[in-house]
């Protein structure tokens, strides 16, 4: 991956990370609030459960985000974490927080361990 892909990439990851914890802040605050009445309980639990799994899909993709940047960090990114061999630029345009190459990816996946 050339430079100047790589300094856009790194900014877009650092975008996403600041999107994810402010969209998870928000998570903790609408999971937080008072239920006044006893009519509020039910529609409050329902909300609850909503926010916690998106709270849990945004954990993740926080997760990958901050594990691909600590790559770009150490200089590792771009590069199989499975065969160390290099990820397509392809496909870290799509996926940048790729972590594998399409291989190492699907033998993964086949695997059952994603």
């Amino acid at each position: 991956m050339d430079a100047n892909l790589l300094a856009r990439t790194a900014q877009a990851l650092a975008r996403r990370e600041a999107e994810l914890r402010l969209e998870l802040a928000a998570h903790h605050d609408a999971i937080s609030h008072e239920v006044d009445t006893f009519e509020d309980l039910a529609g409050h639990d329902r909300e609850v459960a909503l926010l916690e799994a998106l709270d849990h899909r945004a954990s993740d993709e926080l997760r990958l985000v901050l594990a691909a940047r600590r790559r770009m960090h150490l200089g590792t990114y771009g590069d199989c974490i499975e065969c160390g061999g290099p990820i397509a630029d392809e496909r870290l345009l799509a996926v940048p927080t790729a972590a594998r190459c399409k291989a190492c990816e699907q033998r993964h996946k086949a695997a059952g361990d994603g």
